[in-house]
């Protein structure tokens, strides 16, 4: 038999009709026509003699009393979709779930029946990963649509509906006809087609299974078979009158020819034509004994019994299977067994209570060493921020202050070691005088208050209660040491400091307005949750500055109702696990639904930001600042000693020193050849002791040697004249003085230098001392 064509995905979508250049496969009313057992395999035939199909058909009855959910093209597109992309297809973009029609519709009537009954079955012992199938896809859906885990599902999807121009919805989506949750969910995919592209690559690469085979009945009609145990949808396009509308094909035919072309725009009319025209979706086959009734009446869909047989015993069978599951429970829980296995379960039930709870409180500890830990290291990184910016804002008004006050002595420090500039910086600085982190700060009282609460704010699943402390003291004969864990949180924000803090209770659901449909944030110092728009731009500054890592905030958005999803990360990765070990969230807390703490970054809160820069200016700054003066001063007077110990020294080089030499007179001259050479000085000494001394001459000739020292011995009292000859290194110098009057033991002082007293340059004759022999 001739196979069909199959139409795109895009093509089932689109307002524009399809035309085939293959003959199309007209529909025959054979009555006489074959069974259609004869269209299955040997295999096929086996497994369905082993099954019971009538399990599908009670099920869709039932979903029939709620509304006539089967017959929509939302549901029946959705479940088909929902086919291909979870584990069910041969590659899969969901590869962890694994979907069934059944399931789905089953899931929903328990949901319906607890939503009427108004029962909450968190506690059921009996619910596994097949009850919650409706909100994992839900969950999936979501994540698709937002790219993120922790947004709320009424909030976001009534966010598309709204910029899509479609109704919205209010109260929780669980509780909306079942018809109208499956029109939102279409919706939804169609948004996630359009927009997500982990999706776009995954229709890129499996185009082939989105491709939906069809057969044509006319040119408006055809009927398209979607991936489900027996859906046929009937495609009708609906042509705008007139019917024989004529659009020029070819240019030559849109073009007038005269002294100017001319060419004919039929594009308005095009768009009009197109726009005109309408296409209805409308199942005409939902189940699959449906399926069958209709492959008599168009056998051209008996190519495809195969494999909708095959789907529909794989439903059956996973019924089976459950209902295989239940009955096992029962058995065990109601069998007769012995005391003593009755005692050694016990004995061993006891125990792994005991290590779940031990487990608990070291997970506890482990979660509040680490937070403790890397909120400590981001409080020093952040004092080290303003530190820095003290220091700056405080050298900045000091030079200012300098400027205007140059005559005050900076090194005179007072009793706590700072001068009058820093005391003026400290009391009236332009820039230090005014705080970084700008916010006014809370009431004292009220900040006593909350602290007596000992709110922790922990996770729900590492927070011990008062149920596990009484078991663990019944198991173990022994007293708890820890309390019950406060659950409650704290919403303080600062744009309405007048107002009382709220404290909210774990399962309080109607919240305030003040925290509803908010950013809100939680202080990982405090534990306060605020605004994050309230936060200032310093604080964020700030922070920035001190995480050296990319900066991802845990904020949450909380609103009137919360997709409550439990369990769905741990049962998709363990799907065998006992109910104790999965996840215990709880959406009325903010703290279960923000990021989990360490795969987020630290936040620490203006308050507690400015708490820190008052504890740096109060007892850290002045003190620091008082150091750093002492050390000035310090260095400062021991600069000026050895600068007074360097001019004492030359002081007393250029000074006189007289030493006896017994019978001989000595004579030691130091000159410098430099100033000597083809120079005559005259040097007029003044005398100490008030005698008259004639002028005396020096004669001098160049000497090679730059340093000329002269040893000499003569017994020149009371004789007119004495020639003196001062041995140098190699020449010999010839000096000649007059000497008259010159008594014994006379101390002549160091006579003027030409250099004005320069003691580097000695170019004079000194005269240190006469003996009488």
């Amino acid at each position: 038999m001739k196979r069909t064509r199959r139409s795109t995905r895009g093509q089932t979508g689109s307002s524009t009709p399809i035309y085939d250049d293959e003959p199309a496969v007209e529909v025959k009313q054979d009555e006489n026509a074959l069974e259609w057992h004869s269209y299955l395999s040997e295999e096929t035939l086996t497994q369905l003699n082993r099954v019971d199909l009538s399990i599908l058909e009670s099920t869709y009855d039932k979903i029939r009393q709620f509304s006539d959910v089967l017959t929509t093209w939302y549901y029946q597109y959705s479940i088909a979709w929902f086919y291909i992309v979870c584990n069910n297809s041969p590659k899969p973009m969901w590869k962890s779930i694994r979907f069934d029609e059944v399931l789905l519709l089953n899931n929903i009537l328990k949901l319906q029946k607890d939503i009427k009954e108004d029962y909450d079955d968190e506690d059921d012992d009996e619910e596994n990963e097949h009850d919650h199938l409706y909100e994992i896809l839900r969950f999936q859906l979501l994540k698709s649509l937002t790219n993120s885990k922790s947004t709320d599902w009424n909030t976001s999807v009534n966010e598309l509906l709204s910029n899509s121009g479609r109704d919205t919805f209010q109260g929780e989506f669980i509780k909306l006809d079942v018809s109208r949750q499956f029109e939102i969910i279409y919706h939804v995919i169609k948004q996630i087609e359009s927009k997500n592209l982990i999706f776009r690559n995954y229709l890129n690469n499996n185009f082939d299974l989105f491709n939906f085979p069809f057969i044509k009945l006319d040119d408006s009609k055809q009927l398209i078979v979607l991936p489900t145990n027996g859906t046929v949808v009937e495609k009708k396009v609906i042509y705008p009158d007139p019917q024989d509308y004529m659009v020029p094909i070819k240019l030559s035919n849109c073009t007038i020819k005269t002294d100017e072309l001319i060419h004919l725009d039929y594009s308005q009319e095009i768009n009009s034509y197109l726009d005109e025209l309408k296409i209805s979706y409308k199942p005409i086959s939902t189940t699959f004994n449906e399926y069958v009734k209709l492959c008599h009446e168009c056998p051209g869909l008996n190519d495809f019994l195969e494999i909708k047989t095959i789907n529909s015993i794989d439903s059956v069978k996973l019924q089976q299977q459950l209902v295989k599951e239940k009955s096992m429970k029962e058995l065990l829980t109601r069998r007769k067994r012995s005391s003593r296995l009755v005692a050694k379960e016990e004995e061993t039930k006891k125990r792994e209570l005991e290590d779940t709870i031990l487990t608990k409180l070291d997970n506890r500890d482990n979660f509040m060493k680490l937070r403790h830990r890397n909120v400590s290291r981001l409080s020093k990184k952040i004092k080290e921020v303003i530190w820095n910016q003290l220091w700056n804002n405080f050298e900045i008004d000091f030079k200012n202050f300098k400027l205007s006050n140059k005559n005050i002595d900076l090194f005179d420090l007072n009793d706590e070691n700072l001068n009058a500039i820093d005391l003026k910086v400290l009391e009236k600085g332009e820039k230090f005088g005014n705080l970084i982190i700008k916010t006014q700060n809370l009431d004292p009282m009220e900040t006593s208050k909350l602290a007596e609460t000992n709110i922790l704010e922990l996770p729900t699943d590492i927070c011990i209660t008062q149920k596990e402390i009484d078991t663990f003291e019944e198991l173990t004969n022994s007293k708890f040491d820890n309390y019950p864990d406060n659950k409650d949180w704290i919403f303080k924000c600062s744009c309405h400091l007048d107002l009382p803090p709220i404290v909210t209770n774990e399962n309080e659901k109607d919240l305030d307005e003040m925290v509803l449909n908010h950013e809100i944030i939680c202080c990982d110092l405090c534990y306060k949750w605020q605004h994050w728009n309230c936060q200032s731009d310093e604080t964020k500054e700030i922070l920035s500055f001190s995480n050296k890592q990319s900066v991802e905030y845990a904020t949450v958005l909380m609103g009137t109702n919360s997709t409550v999803l439990l369990n769905t990360r741990r049962t998709l990765r363990n799907r065998n696990e006992d109910k104790e070990e999965k996840m215990q969230v709880n959406t009325n807390r903010p703290t279960d639904k923000r990021t989990r703490f360490g795969e987020c970054s630290i936040f620490i809160c203006n308050w507690c930001i400015k708490s820190l820069e008052e504890d740096l200016r109060n007892t850290k700054f002045k003190p620091e600042l008082g150091a750093v003066r002492l050390k000035q001063k310090k260095q400062h007077d021991d600069r000026e000693r050895r600068k007074k110990i360097k001019l004492e020294k030359k002081r007393l080089e250029l000074s006189n020193s007289t030493t006896p030499a017994g019978s001989s007179t000595q004579l030691n001259t130091v000159m410098k050849t430099d100033s000597l050479n083809n120079m005559q000085t005259s040097v007029s000494p003044t005398p100490t002791i008030g005698i008259n001394y004639p002028p005396f001459s020096v004669n001098t000739e160049p000497s090679p040697n730059p340093i000329a020292h002269v040893n000499t011995y003569s017994n020149i009292t009371n004789q007119p004249a004495q020639n003196l000859t001062l041995n140098s290194m190699d020449t010999p110098v010839n000096v000649t003085a007059q000497v008259t009057h010159l008594p014994q033991q006379t101390e002549f002082m160091n006579a003027p230098s030409a250099t004005n007293g320069n003691s580097d340059a000695v170019d004079s004759v000194t005269f240190l001392d006469f003996s009488q022999n």
